[in-house]
């Protein structure tokens, strides 16, 4: 168990790394952070507890800015700040996991404070019920951000803003098909 310190595992400027079948719990800043890194594995593992920290520096979960070719699947993610914050970066993919009572999103994409965009990412197959503010939420995304996924999530539902939320005006270039949920604030282009 890694737990007790500001950032449970920090990741910088690395490639094909594997983090599996771990806990990492109960963290000041947040779980696991990564920086422009590229073919990340995050699998199997328990992500919880981890709080964030109000002004901006890890937040919560699992955290990936200017990162390539992430696979997250088949995680735990519950009680933390916000559960998996994907910022920014190409190919990345989240499915299977499970991101149920987070205090803010379960699921959050992009920062319109990043200079890189977000493209061809893919979240799918995932439960994100359950979070104090919405259980997936794209914000407004960079501009050259494109090509983006969210389909088939088993559920998102009992979430405390939307189940399913698209900041971008008309809904710009993200495509949502398939998802279980009730709530969203964009029914033109969430479904």
């Amino acid at each position: 168990m890694i737990r007790g310190f500001q950032v449970g595992i920090l990741i910088e400027d690395s490639d094909y790394v594997q983090v599996s079948l771990t806990t990492v719990a109960g963290n000041t800043f947040g779980g696991i952070e990564a920086v422009r890194v590229s073919y990340l594995t995050v699998g199997g593992n328990v992500i919880a507890m981890n709080v964030g920290n109000p002004v901006g520096l890890v937040e919560g979960g699992l955290r990936l800015i200017q990162s390539t070719g992430a696979q997250v699947t088949g995680n735990l993610m519950v009680g933390n700040y916000k559960g998996i914050e994907l910022v920014s970066g190409d190919s990345n993919v989240l499915t299977g996991n499970a991101v149920n009572g987070n205090s803010g999103s379960g699921i959050l994409m992009g920062n319109p404070g990043d200079v890189v965009p977000l493209t061809n990412s893919r979240v799918s197959s995932n439960t994100t019920s359950g979070n104090g503010n919405s259980g997936i939420q794209v914000q407004g995304l960079q501009p050259g951000s494109s090509g983006n996924e969210i389909f088939s999530n088993t559920s998102s539902v009992g979430n405390t803003v939307w189940d399913l939320e698209d900041d971008n005006a008309g809904c710009g270039t993200d495509f949502w098909s398939g998802n279980v949920f009730f709530t969203t604030n964009n029914p033109a282009c969430v479904h």
